[in-house]
């Protein structure tokens, strides 16, 4: 919500919307791991540079006074990262299941730090009781979680992804980046081309704009089985990995105290910047919608990104637009445009007409 004050003067006078991309901030959460001799390890995780973040501030008018003061946080829409794991729960993965479960909170915390818009969804038996504050109370599910309860076996976790997913489409972000995370210490009974084959044809919202893949599998040196408690290579989920550029973990480490700060940094990467801001409705004032300029600046270097007429002039263009012309509440980013702002600093600034009487 946008709070405003001030007087207005006899002349017009801008309200500034300052949006930082890739702000920084020092996000320490403590992932818990098991440490090789058997006892609880911990560690501060990694600071990600990674964001988005609205500061708001009273404009420079000179010797005039200020059409209006912005104060309080704004929110901007769109974008999002959505985290979809699955945990064999098989006898021999009781451990590792453990370890998932105790610090999916800190791997949820990590990334909503990084002002991005997530959910996280678990496939796995009921026996796998996420605590709050990311699940609800009583492993119930809460507003960015989601248990399915299924079983997952020890070759069939791909085949979950997608015969689970009517159970957790309808929890998807519409416009968010696409993650999974395979945890397992077998190999799939469907290969990497089957799976991706299959998830094609899932729709609304589907995979059509791509996903990235992670594991924690079985791999090594050790014949067949990877690692020494591993049972075969995970190669179908390590194939998935290699193509999509995810991150990958033996699921024999001793020791996933970096491992999950390390994925939730990757993850966090992944996710899809905001290509639409809200205008602000002050009170008893009116916005020029002529007089919008939108800007980016990197280092000293300020470009302005030119007004288009609509969504279809945006074909190979850089531009922005507004969601309706006739009644505008929002401003657009053109995809080329939203694609050059990351670590950049945007500025929108809204042109005031005389106060309505």
């Amino acid at each position: 919500m946008l709070a405003w004050s001030g007087r207005w003067g006899r002349l017009a006078g801008l309200l500034v919307l300052l949006v930082q991309i890739g702000c920084s901030g020092d996000v320490t959460p403590t992932f818990i791991g098991v440490s090789t001799d058997g006892g609880v390890s911990s560690d501060a995780g990694v600071t990600l540079d990674r964001g988005l973040l609205l500061n708001d501030g009273p404009p420079s008018f000179g010797d005039g006074p200020p059409c209006a003061q912005v104060e309080g946080e704004a929110t901007a829409q769109g974008g999002g990262v959505d985290i979809i794991w699955f945990i064999d729960t098989s006898g021999s993965m009781a451990v590792e299941t453990a370890w998932v479960r105790t610090n999916l909170n800190a791997f949820a915390a990590f990334i909503g730090k990084q002002n991005i818009d997530y959910r996280v969804v678990l496939i796995a038996d009921k026996s796998v009781c996420v605590p709050e504050p990311l699940a609800g109370p009583n492993c119930a599910d809460g507003p960015r979680f989601k248990h399915v309860k299924q079983t997952v076996g020890s070759r069939d976790g791909l085949q979950k992804l997608i015969s689970t997913y009517p159970l957790y489409q309808a929890f998807l972000g519409p416009t968010a980046s696409k993650n999974f995370i395979a945890v397992t210490d077998d190999e799939s009974s469907i290969t990497a081309a089957t799976f991706k084959t299959q998830l094609a044809a899932l729709t609304n919202p589907g995979f059509a704009d791509g996903f990235t893949f992670h594991s924690i599998v079985a791999y090594g040196n050790v014949a067949i089985k990877g690692c020494n408690t591993g049972a075969r290579i995970g190669q179908a989920y390590l194939d998935l990995t290699a193509e999509t550029k995810g991150e990958k973990f033996q699921v024999c480490l001793q020791d996933w105290t970096s491992l999950f700060p390390t994925l939730a940094n990757s993850v966090a990467a992944t996710a899809t910047l905001p290509c639409e801001y809200k205008i602000p409705v002050p009170e008893s004032r009116k916005i020029n919608y002529g007089d919008i300029r939108v800007k980016h600046t990197r280092g000293s270097t300020t470009v302005e990104i030119p007004k288009l007429a609509n969504e279809a002039a945006c074909s190979g263009s850089d531009g922005w637009f507004f969601d309706n012309d006739a009644a505008p509440t929002a401003v657009r980013l053109c995809p080329l445009s939203c694609g050059t702002i990351a670590g950049a600093k945007v500025t929108i600034d809204f042109g005031c007409l005389f106060q309505v009487k």
